[in-house]
C-alpha cells in the first residue's frame, strides 16, 4: 500500500515558459519555482508522485489531443519523481488518458467522473497504484482541485503552500 501525492499540474508544477496565458505547444512549459523541490521532497518521504490534470483545452479545439499528450510528457520529463500524469480531455469527465515515462499511453473510458472536481482520476491512480487515500495528499491551485481531493477523503494543501513546504 501507498501513500501518494496528486499534483494538479497547469498553475501547480508547471507554467507557460513564454509567459502566455496557456501552454500553446508541449515545450512551453517550465517548472513554477519551488516545485521540484517540493516534489523531490516528497518522493523522499515515500510518496508516489502523480499528476492529475484537466485539459478542456481539447474539448474546446484549443489543442489536439496529440499535443496534450505530448505536453504531459514533456512535464515527466521536467520532474523525474513524477510516476505518471492522468488528464482528462473532456468536460463530461468520460474519458481518462494516462501518460507514462516510457510512453504507455491507455484510454479509459467509463462513467468515472474523472474531470475534477470529480474524483474519478484519484481513484483510478489509488486503485493501479494500491493507494491509501486517507494517508494521501493532494496539491492544487484550484477550487475544484481542494473539492475533488476533499471528496476522495485525501488531504488537501494549496499549491503556493505546498511548494513552500519543507517536510512532509
Amino acid at each position: 500500500m501507498a501513500k501518494l501525492l496528486f499534483l494538479d499540474c497547469d498553475g501547480t508544477i508547471r507554467q507557460p515558459a513564454s509567459g502566455k496565458k496557456f501552454i500553446d505547444n508541449p515545450q512551453d512549459q517550465c517548472a513554477i519555482p519551488g516545485a521540484d523541490k517540493a516534489i523531490a521532497n516528497y518522493h523522499q518521504q515515500g510518496y508516489l508522485c502523480i499528476g492529475v490534470t484537466n485539459q478542456g483545452g481539447v474539448a474546446s479545439g484549443y489543442k489536439s489531443l496529440e499535443d496534450t499528450i505530448a505536453e504531459q510528457s514533456h512535464t515527466l520529463k521536467l520532474f523525474p519523481e513524477l510516476e505518471i500524469i492522468y488528464f482528462c480531455p473532456d468536460y463530461e469527465g468520460q474519458i481518462c488518458w494516462k501518460v507514462t515515462r516510457d510512453g504507455e499511453r491507455k484510454i479509459f473510458d467509463a462513467d468515472g467522473n474523472f474531470r475534477k472536481p470529480g474524483t474519478g482520476m484519484l481513484l483510478l491512480a489509488a486503485s493501479e497504484f494500491e493507494g491509501i487515500l486517507a494517508e494521501s495528499t493532494m496539491a492544487g491551485d484550484r477550487p475544484e482541485d481542494e473539492a475533488a481531493a476533499m471528496a476522495a477523503g485525501v488531504t488537501f494543501l494549496w499549491a503556493d503552500v505546498w511548494r513552500k513546504s519543507t517536510s512532509v
